[in-house]
């Protein structure tokens, strides 16, 4: 085979790995995480759907045996999300003016005396899914992920993953016609 076409054929192969390694969360599918802390149990179930370029991300939460909700916190300053255009949809049962979405996190918060044991919270963004860190406290424990939960991340459209593929191409070129040479030496 001429080595021209080789060369098409992988600089071919490169984009389409390129171009289809990017999602990592299907959207209108509903993730559930189980997490275990002796008998007690936290369950999230969280969807990520999309409609008119706007992302909705839901998140329903429960625990069992039945434990109070406190706090629910997406991302952090060690995980940090980006909330540039994330606005709440649905607090749930949580105390008004207490959510905060942070520069690094997206924060709903539940007063301990309405004994809220199970909620379904929701926000919107712009920004399309990636996994995140959260933490959940319910009236004895702090539930830590892993595993992560979707949140919104700035990920580069399709558009410029090609552009800079394309951009690898002359010097991928330039290296195969050095090795070429060193092997006609």
């Amino acid at each position: 085979m001429n080595m021209k076409i080789k060369m098409i054929i992988a600089a071919a192969g490169v984009l389409v790995a390129v171009g289809s390694a990017q999602a990592q969360i299907t959207l209108g599918t509903t993730y559930t995480g189980h997490y275990t802390s002796g008998a007690d149990q936290l369950t999230v179930a969280y969807t990520v759907t999309e409609a008119a370029d706007v992302y909705t991300y839901d998140y329903v939460i429960s625990t069992a045996p039945t434990e109070t909700l406190t706090s629910f916190t997406i991302g952090g300053q060690n995980d940090q999300v980006d909330t540039d255009t994330a606005a709440f949809l649905n607090y749930g049962k949580t105390v008004a003016g207490s959510d905060a979405i942070t520069d690094d996190s997206i924060d709903f918060v539940w007063n301990a005396n309405a004994k809220v044991t199970s909620d379904e919270v929701s926000f919107t963004s712009d920004l399309g899914p990636a996994l995140y860190s959260f933490t959940l406290n319910d009236d004895g424990i702090e539930w830590q992920s892993p595993p992560p939960i979707a949140a919104p991340a700035a990920v580069p459209e399709a558009s410029t993953i090609m552009a800079g593929a394309l951009m690898l191409l002359p010097l991928g070129a330039g290296a195969f016609r050095v090795l070429r040479k060193e092997r006609m030496a």
